[in-house]
């Protein structure tokens, strides 16, 4: 006799359809992992917009991109399948509750518990969020590739800076029989720059619209380029302040001195974004820090600060040349990126 009749539902939240149609759109592949029977998991899956090719624990062992999810899961095999999508060279995110999500979360490579999760989960997952929902989670991912793109930028930067100083000294010295810029002069321009590099922690990094990974041989390529690029125009700078314009050579010290910054501060805006250096305004302390580093660079070369003083038209010639020069590297940085 039938007494009564009670239904039970884990009802997904409210944000999780627009959650994961904004982590697609950044290029993220969402996987739905559940312990449920299949027909529960696949009518939660059609509700969220994940898909409706879900399949078991076999398959996730077998070839789970092929997949939208996987139902009928025990821990052990959450854990496995975070494991073999890192063996195939994926870089995996974890977002989970409870006890059973404890090992994948401890496994992937970024463990996010929810802040209604248990603590075994918190205390397992790299990333714990603070706020009911999920949109945390686009945070999350914006972060990581916001550091990462001032990360890049610190780096071609510093490489691109180190070529163009060292062999311009090395190699300016050994053909013109002096040093580029003075040693005085060198020491403001590592605190100038040193300045410029701190700032880049608050900069107004761009998020990638995809996954990017450490590429060496790009980072090289675009530094090695831009070095390069800089370090022609500098020896032409040099062969112009001695040879046709005659300055001294305490006045070619102080021109040089004035390039290298100018060309430290556009290879900053070469480097923070993928596309054209206008594309995306910076931080106010990373442009204040650069538009200072200018001016005080010019101010030094006008004044004889610390150096001996060259006139208006050559340094305003100096900051023309760099600025030509910006586009035309802009455009190379582009062609090797593409």
């Amino acid at each position: 006799t039938m007494r009564g009749f009670l239904a039970l539902a884990d009802t997904p939240r409210e944000d999780a359809a627009s959650l994961i149609q904004t982590l697609r759109s950044l290029g993220i592949k969402v996987l739905m992992v559940s312990g449920d029977t299949l027909a529960s998991a696949r009518a939660v899956s059609k509700i969220v917009g994940i898909g409706e090719r879900l399949g078991d624990a076999a398959a996730s062992a077998d070839k789970p991109l092929e997949y939208h999810g996987f139902a009928s899961l025990y821990p052990e095999d959450k854990f496995k399948l975070v494991q073999r999508l890192q063996h195939d060279g994926r870089v995996v995110g974890m977002t989970g509750d409870g006890v059973n999500d404890a090992p994948a979360l401890k496994q992937a490579d970024v463990g996010i518990a929810v802040s209604a999760a248990s603590d075994v989960a918190k205390a397992s997952a790299r990333v714990v969020l603070t706020h009911p929902g999920l949109q945390d989670m686009v945070d999350v991912v914006h972060s990581g590739r916001r550091v990462y793109r001032r990360m890049l930028t610190w780096t071609i930067t510093k490489i691109a800076r180190t070529v163009e100083l060292a062999a311009l000294i090395t190699i300016g010295y050994i053909a013109a029989g002096f040093f580029a810029t003075s040693l005085s002069l060198i020491a403001v321009l590592v605190i100038l720059n040193d300045v410029v590099t701190i700032t880049l922690a608050t900069d107004r990094a761009q998020v990638s619209q995809v996954p990017e990974a450490w590429n060496v041989r790009e980072i090289g390529m675009v530094a090695g380029a831009l070095g390069i690029g800089w370090l022609a125009l500098g020896f032409l700078i040099l062969w112009l302040a001695r040879d046709r314009l005659g300055l001294t050579i305490e006045q070619v010290q102080t021109l040089i001195f004035a390039y290298l910054i100018y060309s430290a501060q556009a290879t900053i805006y070469l480097t923070r974004v993928r596309g054209r250096f206008w594309s995306f305004a910076p931080s106010q302390y990373v442009a204040a820090a650069t538009l200072g580093n200018a001016v005080i660079a010019t101010a030094i070369a006008l004044w004889g600060l610390f150096a001996a003083a060259v006139s208006w038209p050559v340094v305003l010639g100096t900051l023309g040349a760099v600025l030509a020069a910006t586009f035309l590297l802009d455009e190379v940085k582009l062609r090797l990126l593409a």
